[in-house]
């Protein structure tokens, strides 16, 4: 069993009903699209990318293990981490999953992660049988679960992400025309401060004339605001024509806010500040951080260690994106949270350091609560020791 429409709608794209094309090239020309898909991948490959080791409720980086230079600096030869995840990211946003070859050696060692644009593979999910196999262009075998790492978004069966570019078709299609409109009108459009008109007729010399010297004159963004100055008796009558009347800032508006709801991206972080204020930007932004990158993040460690770690691994090391650089804005709420649950003794120095991803230290394990705290049901013999 196969899906050929979802492949080759993320090969060729799709039509909105105005007959613009929707695919990966033309979505970039959105100013907004491109913005939300920026943010959100350059954040996550900007992340530190970790192996970390287990052992005894220690915990400390594995820069040891063979996995550790390959996620953090180098997955192939042809990329760095950081390009890598970025790419990888990008495809998940416009196709709905991202691929990746696990390639080992002949010891069963994984030596390379190659990235496959989401555009060249195919998902078959063969008659009678649960688990998918992919099949890439212009390679004449299929992969297991156990070669291709996938991170999907928004899976509706489970195993391909929800393709974006086809549900945001619509709005990216008028998005695409109205750009192309006002291109066209700011580029072609004779956008003249008055015309002159004329009562009687022209030859056709003197109209070739005219329409040459119109041309010349009053197209193009260059002349935009100059007046029409003709001859043979023609009358002046000025007109004011502006991209407001075009309806081009209210829909340019229109399309930004609609694609940053579709991704979940602030509208300050894609450059709309209408609507953004001092006070509110930095809690904003750690909603990005809180309900937008962290579940990206926690698709992409789930599959990493169920694909990358063997089995008697897993209870050892795991990969982890740090994502601490991104909340030091909510430091001190952090910080007042915990030292409100220590002094009520619900938190022990060490519990505290594990939320923080700290090594614990001697005799960090005590609970502490202030001396004047005594339970309800003791008071009245505290009382009766004081009398």
């Amino acid at each position: 069993m196969r899906n050929p429409a979802q492949w080759l709608s993320n090969l060729f794209g799709t039509k909105g009903r105005n007959g613009q094309v929707v695919n990966m090239d033309t979505a970039i020309t959105v100013s907004a699209m491109w913005a939300c898909w920026r943010i959100i991948s350059e954040t996550v490959a900007s992340l530190s990318l970790e192996v970390l080791e287990s052992n005894n409720g220690e915990i400390r980086q594995a820069t040891e293990h063979p996995l550790y230079n390959l996620l953090s600096h180098e997955p192939s030869p042809l990329y760095t981490s950081f390009t890598w995840r970025e790419t990888m990211q990008l495809h998940a946003l416009a196709h709905g999953t991202a691929y990746a070859r696990i390639i080992r050696n002949g010891l069963g060692q994984i030596v390379e992660l190659r990235f496959i644009p989401s555009t060249d593979v195919e998902v078959i999910v063969p008659k009678g049988e649960n688990e998918p196999v992919y099949r890439v262009k212009g390679e004449n075998k299929t992969y297991t679960l156990t070669d291709i790492i996938a991170i999907p978004v928004m899976a509706l069966n489970g195993i391909a992400g929800t393709d974006m570019l086809t549900v945001a078709r619509e709005i990216l299609s008028e998005a695409i025309a109205a750009s192309e409109f006002g291109a066209n009108y700011l580029g072609n459009g004779a956008m003249l401060s008055g015309i002159i008109t004329y009562e009687g007729e022209l030859t056709p010399e003197q109209r070739q004339n005219l329409k040459s010297s119109w041309k010349r004159n009053y197209e193009g963004a260059k002349n935009s605001g100059s007046t029409a100055l003709l001859e043979y008796g023609m009358k002046y009558t000025p007109i004011s024509g502006t991209a407001e009347d075009a309806n081009l800032l209210e829909m340019r508006q229109f399309y930004v806010t609609e694609v940053a709801r579709i991704y979940n991206v602030p509208p300050h972080m894609i450059g709309d500040l209408e609507r953004s204020t001092n006070n509110n930007i930095e809690q904003q932004s750690i909603d990005f951080v809180r309900y937008t990158i962290r579940p990206y993040i926690k698709r992409w460690e789930q599959e990493l260690n169920r694909k990358l770690f063997m089995p008697s691994e897993r209870n050892r090391y795991y990969v982890r994106f740090n994502l601490d650089s991104l909340l030091r804005g909510d430091t001190e709420a952090r910080a007042e949270y915990y030292n409100k649950l220590f002094h009520v003794g619900a938190l022990s120095p060490n519990d505290i350091r594990k939320l923080e991803n700290m090594n614990p230290i001697p005799d960090g394990d005590q609970y502490f609560r202030p001396m004047n705290f005594q339970p309800i049901d003791q008071q009245d013999t505290m009382l009766n020791n004081e009398q």
